[in-house]
C-alpha cells in the first residue's frame, strides 16, 4: 500500500465533521490567507485582563489569573524554585520594559525559598487579527535571589509559545483601537467562515480508531492544501491534496479531499500505478478549533485501467486541534519532511 493512503485518513478526518448529506453550499475555488501577523498590545495595564486562567508552562507550570497565580515544579533542573505540590499563594505584578517592546512578569511568593521570579515577555501576534493572541517569546526568566543576586534561566530564553487557540484573548482596549469584533467561533464555520479563519491554518488529527497516527493538515486556499505525517506509519512523509468544505448543520462539516499517488508496493496488482484517492469526513466541531472526525466514504481509482476499489468499516475516527504556525510546530517537534 502507498504511504499517502496512511496520511489522509487523519487529515481528511481533522477538518469537519457533517454526518448528513444535505449541505447547502460548498468552498470554491478563491484563495486568502487568514493568517496574517498582526501586532497585539499588551501592556502592564491590559495584561491581567489578558492573561486570564492561562497556563504558562515552562517547568514549572505557572496558571496566571489576573493578579495572582498558581506554581507547581517537579523537576528543579531548570534553576525554577522546586514545588511538587502546587503553591496557591503566588502574586503578579506587571511591568513594562523599559524600551516599551516587552512585558514584565513578577511573580512573588512567601512560599518561594529562593526568591522572586521575573519573566519577560514580548512580540505578542495576533494571525488573522481575529482578537485572540496566537503566539509571543519568552525573552528570558530571572529568579531574583533573597541574597540579593540575579540568576538567569538561560534554558528559556528566546523560547516561542505558539499555536495557542482562543487562550489569550487581546484586551477590550486593544480590540477596541484597532476596530476588531470578536468572532463566534462556536459550532461549525459557514463556508464563508471557513475561507475566512481556516486558509493558512492547520489542524492535527489524533487517530483514534488505530495506531494514534499524528496528521497536520494546512489549508492553502479554498480547494487546496497540504499534509504531513507527523507520527505513525509514515512519519516526515508530506504531500499535497485538493479538497471541497461544506457546512452541514450548526456543528457539522463535511469535508471531501482527493490525492493521487504512485503505487510502490511491488506485491500489490497496483504496483507502479496511478491511484486517485477520494475520501468524505464527517466533522463535529466543538468550536472551528477543535472536534473529532470520522470517516464516512472512500474509493481507490487506478486511473491506468479503471478499476475501482470502495473503502469498507469500520471506518477511521478521531480528534483535531488547531496548529496556527506550522513551521514552529515543525521546528519545536524536530519534524523532518520527505516528499512523496
Amino acid at each position: 500500500m502507498n504511504q499517502n493512503i496512511c496520511i489522509f485518513p487523519s487529515l481528511f478526518l481533522l477538518l469537519f465533521a457533517g454526518c448528513n448529506s444535505s449541505s447547502s453550499s460548498s468552498s470554491g475555488s478563491s484563495s486568502s490567507n487568514s493568517q496574517t501577523e498582526v501586532a497585539a498590545t499588551v501592556n502592564s495595564t491590559s495584561a491581567p485582563e489578558v492573561f486570564s486562567n492561562f497556563t504558562l508552562e515552562l517547568n514549572p507550570v505557572i496558571v496566571i489569573t489576573g493578579n495572582t497565580a498558581t506554581y507547581k515544579n517537579d523537576d528543579g533542573s531548570q534553576g525554577f524554585e522546586l514545588a511538587t505540590s502546587t503553591l496557591t499563594d503566588v502574586s503578579v505584578k506587571y511591568d513594562d520594559t523599559p524600551d516599551g517592546g516587552g512585558l514584565l512578569l513578577i511573580f512573588t511568593s512567601p512560599s518561594f525559598s529562593d526568591g522572586n521570579i521575573t519573566i519577560t515577555l514580548s512580540g505578542f501576534v495576533d494571525r488573522g487579527n481575529e482578537g485572540y493572541i496566537d503566539e509571543f517569546t519568552v525573552e528570558k526568566a530571572e529568579v531574583n535571589k533573597n541574597d540579593g543576586t540575579t540568576t538567569e534561566i538561560t534554558s528559556v530564553a528566546n523560547t516561542k509559545k505558539s499555536n495557542l487557540g482562543t487562550k489569550l484573548k487581546r484586551s477590550a482596549s486593544d480590540m477596541t483601537e484597532n476596530n476588531i469584533s470578536l468572532p463566534d467561533f462556536s459550532g461549525s464555520p459557514t463556508v464563508d467562515e471557513w475561507n475566512k479563519y481556516m486558509i493558512g491554518t492547520a489542524i492535527l488529527g489524533t487517530e483514534l480508531s488505530g495506531v494514534g497516527e499524528l496528521t497536520l493538515v494546512q489549508f492553502t486556499s479554498s480547494s487546496t492544501g497540504r499534509y504531513i505525517d507527523v507520527a505513525g506509519y509514515d512519519a516526515g512523509d508530506s504531500g499535497t491534496f485538493t479538497y471541497i468544505y461544506s457546512q452541514d448543520g450548526s456543528n457539522k462539516g463535511i469535508l471531501t479531499t482527493t490525492s493521487t499517488w504512485v503505487e510502490s508496493d511491488q506485491t500489490d496488482s497496483n504496483y507502479n500505478d496511478t491511484i486517485e484517492e477520494v475520501d468524505v469526513r464527517c466533522l463535529t466541531f466543538t468550536d472551528f478549533y477543535n472536534g473529532k472526525y470520522e470517516n464516512t466514504a472512500g474509493t481507490e481509482t487506478n486511473l491506468a485501467n479503471g478499476s475501482v476499489k470502495n473503502d469498507t468499516a469500520p471506518f477511521d475516527y478521531g480528534s483535531f486541534n488547531t496548529i496556527t504556525d506550522v513551521e514552529i510546530y515543525l521546528s519545536d517537534n524536530k519534524i523532518t519532511l520527505s516528499t512523496n
